[in-house]
């Protein structure tokens, strides 16, 4: 009985302790999300796309995010594919990603020039959610 006691203490422990699942309206998620894709811009800038970010795409973000993702930033990669939509635009020196996520009604936009985010709305039950063209166009990208 005491050894059954002691092991389920122990898984108790372990899974208390785990890295918990980000939700997109965390401020870890928002804080790691800006300044990865601080990070990621940089490093796609200057070696990847020399010097010019217009023709990145937002599968090929995806894809090079997965990748390089930084052990800090560990989880952001699986919360942004919890996102119902999203909405991708590129200017030579920078990108622009916004996300709607359904299940909390919220949409954070973030421009990689900065490693800041640059817009968190969250919808109320029943308000209509615009489209993403539509928030991002209030943005100065």
């Amino acid at each position: 009985m005491k050894k059954l006691l002691f092991v389920l203490s122990i898984v108790f422990l372990i899974s208390g302790c785990s890295q918990k699942h980000m939700v997109s309206s965390s401020v870890e998620f928002r804080s790691d999300f800006a300044s990865e894709n601080n990070r990621i811009a940089a490093k796609l800038y200057r070696k990847v796309y020399k010097r010019n970010l217009e023709s990145l795409t937002y599968y090929q973000y995806l894809k090079y995010f997965e990748k390089f993702q930084a052990p800090s930033a560990d989880g952001v990669f699986g919360v942004m594919g919890d996102a119902e939509a999203h909405l991708f635009k590129t200017k030579k020196h920078a990108f622009l990603v916004a996300l709607y996520f359904k299940e909390s009604k919220t949409v954070v936009c973030d421009i990689s020039s900065t490693s800041i985010l640059d817009k968190v709305h969250t919808f109320k039950r029943g308000e209509a959610v615009p489209p993403l063209e539509d928030l991002v166009g209030q943005m100065d990208f």
